[in-house]
């Protein structure tokens, strides 16, 4: 509705911004072919604010933006990881390889010991979401809580959290994401992983460089050099 009108293109205008810098090998691939943008957006009886559709005849994005505040700097980095969370469900469904630096155990294994995702364990459907959360409350290795439900999301939230780093609170940067990336072991492992994942993807689809995309996320956490 024209009360929206002005969100709406705002929000058009930030997704163009974020999207506009990934490499046309890779969105070539993804193969998205349309854009939702809704206000009250539920899937599978919930509010969200963002989902991928892979499994559809034509791939696409569907974004709620009910919540979304042009004009709150909170607002718009939390729709920014939103977006580039998205882009890696599909990066990941498409890419991730059986044995390949963010698949199966080579990431699960790089939790805490006695951690399991919440889907997939036999509890999972008795517990609530909040009980989990708190009974997890203190483990490392995530970037936001939402990552332990399964390991899709965790990656996926551990890269929203990359690609807002730097552009966080108007340029200052996502400090306590940032903070958190030095001083816990288990996600900075998992960060070594997801840059690993990304050279391999660069070398495997002749990526040239420089690139937007790449020096964005290199200037969070450079990969770690040959020896």
């Amino acid at each position: 509705t024209d009360k929206k009108l002005h969100e709406f293109k705002e929000f058009i205008r930030m997704v163009r911004e974020e999207l506009e810098i990934y490499p046309v090998q890779i969105t070539k691939k993804l193969n998205v072919k349309n854009l939702y943008i809704l206000n009250d957006f539920n899937f599978r009886g919930a509010g969200v604010a963002g989902q991928g559709f892979s499994w559809l005849p034509q791939v696409s994005f569907a974004y709620g933006i009910r919540t979304f505040d042009p004009a709150k700097t909170t607002s718009r980095d939390f729709f920014r990881r939103t977006i580039h969370h998205e882009v890696l469900h599909l990066m990941d469904k498409e890419f991730s390889k059986e044995g390949g630096p963010i698949q199966g155990t080579n990431w699960d294994n790089l939790n805490e010991p006695g951690f399991a995702y919440k889907v997939g364990k036999l509890s999972s459907f008795a517990a609530s979401q909040a009980t989990f959360y708190k009974d997890n409350a203190k483990r490392q290795g995530f970037a936001e809580p939402y990552g332990m439900n399964i390991a899709t999301d965790d990656r996926a939230t551990l890269y929203g959290r990359f690609m807002n780093a730097r552009m966080a609170d108007e340029g200052r940067g996502d400090q306590p994401f940032l903070t958190k990336l030095e001083t816990d072991k288990i996600l900075k492992a998992k960060a070594d992983r997801l840059i690993e994942f990304f050279q391999l993807l660069k070398r495997d689809l002749a990526i040239p460089s420089p690139s937007p995309f790449y020096s964005r996320l290199e200037g969070v956490f450079p990969p770690k050099k040959d020896k």
